[in-house]
């Protein structure tokens, strides 16, 4: 009997110490894919940031110069918000996207707005892109007076 009590808490101690092992292999494989994710996230980042330089703040800067001179702008303004367009659609997956094209577009004048949720919660369908009295979706075609 007491043979058999020693073999019982063997195994149940073998059992134990298994989970264990398998407990620190699950958790430090959650580490590694928590670390590839937060790598995947400043690299998305980091080509967002490329992205509003070089494309979405240049067409921003016509957009302001064209009705600095006077004119309606109305074909820049499109550029500007097909560009935007795609960069909400490419960068869908980073919650922070609009927040960081209003930080570049709003000192220019130029904001991006939601009807019914806000930056943090976004929907593509209910943005808006306004810039004095121009107004345009950017998945509309067209751009409207206000």
């Amino acid at each position: 009997m007491l043979v058999v009590a020693v073999v019982l808490l063997a195994w149940v101690v073998n059992l134990w110490r298994g989970n264990q092992e398998l407990a620190d292999k699950i958790k430090k494989s959650e580490q590694a894919l928590g670390q590839q994710a937060k790598r995947s996230r400043m690299r998305d980042r980091h080509f967002l940031a490329l992205y509003v330089r070089h494309f979405v703040i240049p067409a921003a800067e016509e957009v302001v110069s064209a009705s600095d001179k006077g004119r309606v702008p109305k074909t820049q303004f499109e550029v500007l918000a097909h560009r935007l367009s795609f960069g909400l659609s490419v960068f869908s997956d980073l919650e922070d996207t609009p927040r960081i094209f209003n930080h570049h577009l709003r000192p220019l004048g130029i904001s991006l707005e939601y009807e019914h949720l806000s930056e943090a919660h976004y929907s593509l369908a209910d943005a808006s892109l306004v810039f004095g009295e121009l107004k345009a979706s950017p998945f509309v075609e067209k751009v409207e007076l206000l």
